[in-house]
């Protein structure tokens, strides 16, 4: 089985290799999951073989094949940084004055700079 996939650079097709099967409990909650080899029918249709539960390693690699720019590089950071993710980067600075700039309709749309503590 083949899908055709188009997008606005190139058309490419895909063949159904491997399934990923998420088990959740009672209440919703995931609660292992198994990777499975897909074979094909005597039409040529795709069959999802016997599977085998997945490692954390094993899921840790098939994000970093899907999405490599989730999975970010081990780096030494600057004490001052508390998290960086997928599209967010946090950092701490200490409290002290500063100088901040601003527009305010209710100031008559001048520019008005001054000082504030955070």
């Amino acid at each position: 089985m083949a899908i055709n996939v188009s997008t606005f650079s190139s058309e490419q097709s895909y063949r159904l290799t491997h399934a990923v099967l998420v088990y959740q409990d009672a209440q919703r909650k995931p609660a292992f999951v198994s990777v499975h080899d897909v074979g094909s029918d005597d039409g040529n249709r795709p069959v999802i073989q016997a599977g085998v539960p997945a490692s954390k390693a094993g899921l840790l690699a098939l994000m970093r094949i899907l999405d490599p720019e989730t999975m970010l590089k081990p780096a030494i950071k600057p004490a001052h940084v508390l998290a960086e993710g997928s599209g967010f980067f946090v950092w701490y600075s200490a409290p002290q004055d500063r100088q901040v700039w601003f527009d305010c309709k209710e100031l008559r749309g001048f520019p008005v700079r001054g000082w504030c503590s955070w």
